[in-house]
């Protein structure tokens, strides 16, 4: 469902796909109404949306003429086995960009918002084996959104510090347990320093990484 303006909400109606496993919402475009983000099974595609798969290894925008009525999509090509998908303006220019993780190329993609719901071909960065999920804060408190990385293959975080204008140094590694998935990022000893807290799927536990105040 999405919600209206007017705190009322419309069923959004979406071709037959498999295992969405993440839905975003954000205005991406100049226009008035918000667009969805999805990722399904590893591919990105979206309505004045991504939809992101697998076997497309592409991410997609499709813009929504009304609740249920689309235009072809526009597609963008990422890595292999795109896995997950954030959108958020990486380099200050009120665009949201976005950004994905491609599980069988080892490595993130950051797709920058050229204006009116376009965007660029994407810059990647390595990361570990498997990327997995890849929300972003803060984590040095320069005020530019940095990447935090499960590398599912390689039993650690990575975070990718943002060095301006939406790049980003070489991720520094930091130990989890086995097959690290999913990951936030919040503050959980009131420092006003964001933490990281992840899922360790092969553990069976959760573990807490503090913030040093460095990122």
């Amino acid at each position: 469902m999405i919600g209206n303006a007017n705190s009322t909400f419309y069923f959004l109606q979406l071709p037959s796909i498999q295992e969405s496993t993440k839905i975003v919402e954000a205005a991406i475009s100049s226009s008035t109404t918000d667009e969805v983000i999805i990722t399904i099974n590893g591919m990105i595609s979206t309505t004045d949306e991504v939809i992101s798969t697998t076997t497309s290894m592409t991410t997609s925008m499709v813009s929504a003429q009304c609740s249920t009525i689309f235009t072809g999509q526009t597609t963008y090509s990422t890595g292999s086995e795109p896995r997950s998908l954030n959108a958020v303006d990486v380099n200050g220019d009120g665009k949201l960009d976005i950004i994905v993780t491609s599980l069988g190329s080892n490595n993130i993609g950051v797709l920058f918002n050229i204006g009116n719901g376009t965007f660029s071909a994407q810059a990647t960065y390595s990361a570990g084996s498997k990327p997995a999920f890849a929300p972003v804060a803060d984590v040095n408190g320069d005020g530019k959104p940095d990447i935090i990385v499960t590398n599912y293959g390689s039993n650690n975080v990575g975070v990718l510090l943002n060095i301006g204008n939406g790049t980003f140094v070489a991720q520094t590694t930091y130990p989890t347990g086995i097959h690290p998935n999913i990951v936030v990022a919040a503050d959980v000893n009131g420092d006003n320093k964001p933490d990281i807290i992840v899922a360790n799927y092969g553990s069976n536990n959760v573990g807490v990484l503090l913030n040093k105040g460095s990122g």
